[in-house]
């Protein structure tokens, strides 16, 4: 998984890293990384084994990758 921070975001992170700012951290988490980790899970094609047959006998190689 791959999340892309803009310019302001990477400074902002460095200006919380630098000042070790606890509390702006977590809302660093809360108000950039985590939409971002949601928005790009919502787009994954990757899944777990267990979700490619769902629930019929697990083969060991994963099916074709369908082309767009």
């Amino acid at each position: 998984m791959v999340i892309t921070l803009d310019g302001k975001q990477v400074q902002e992170l460095e200006r919380i890293a630098l000042d070790d700012d606890r509390q702006m951290a977590l809302v660093f988490v809360k108000n950039v990384i985590k939409p971002a980790v949601d928005a790009v899970r919502g787009k994954g094609h990757c899944k777990p084994i267990f979700e490619w047959h769902r629930g019929e006998n697990i083969k060991t190689e994963p099916p074709p990758i369908k082309k767009e």
